[in-house]
C-alpha cells in the first residue's frame, strides 16, 4: 500500500514541476512572440518577401522570418517609408496594415510631385492585405496607394 501512495505522490510532484515549467516559458518568452510580428513603418521601410516556403521580412536592416507580419504607426504621422511585398509562385504572404499614412509625394501636397508607390505587390503568388483601423496610402505621381505589379492574386480586406 505504501508503494502506491508513494508512485501517486510522485505523479503529483512530476504535474506541478511540467506545469510550472510550462508556466515560467510562457511567462518569458510570450511577450517577445507577441512582439516578433509588429514592423513599425515610423522606423524604416519595410520589405517582404514570401517564398514557397518561409516568408521573410527586411526591417532596420534585420531580415525575419514572419508568416504573417504587421506593418503599423506608433506616431500615427505620414511617413514617405514604405512597403513593398513579393510573392513567389506557389507563396501567399499575409500582410496587414493597421494605422498608418504613407505619402511618397516628393512633395507631399502637390498633386503632381513625382514618387513611388506607397506599397508595392509583386510576383507571381498570392498576397493578402488586411487593413486595421485607419489607413492612409498616397503614392507619388503616376503611383497608386498600392501599385499591383503582379502576375500572381492580390486580396485586400477590411474586417
Amino acid at each position: 500500500m505504501q508503494k502506491s501512495s508513494e508512485k501517486r505522490n510522485f505523479r503529483t510532484i512530476r504535474k506541478v514541476a511540467m506545469s510550472a515549467t510550462i508556466a515560467a516559458v510562457m511567462v518569458l518568452y510570450l511577450p517577445v512572440m507577441a512582439l516578433a510580428g509588429d514592423y513599425d513603418i515610423d522606423e524604416g521601410s519595410v520589405d517582404i518577401h514570401a517564398y514557397e516556403d518561409r516568408t521573410e521580412v527586411t526591417h532596420k536592416n534585420e531580415t525575419h522570418n514572419d508568416s504573417s507580419p504587421n506593418v503599423y504607426s506608433t506616431s500615427g504621422e505620414t511617413t514617405q517609408n514604405t512597403v513593398t511585398i513579393r510573392a513567389d509562385r506557389n507563396a501567399t504572404a499575409n500582410v496587414t496594415l493597421s494605422g498608418v499614412d504613407i505619402n511618397t509625394r516628393s512633395v507631399p501636397n502637390n498633386e503632381e510631385a513625382s514618387g513611388n508607390a506607397a506599397v508595392s505587390v509583386n510576383g507571381a503568388g498570392i498576397i493578402n492585405i488586411e487593413l486595421d483601423g485607419d489607413n492612409s496610402l498616397t503614392g507619388g505621381n503616376g503611383c497608386a496607394g498600392i501599385q499591383d505589379n503582379m502576375t500572381g492574386t492580390l486580396t485586400i480586406n477590411d474586417a
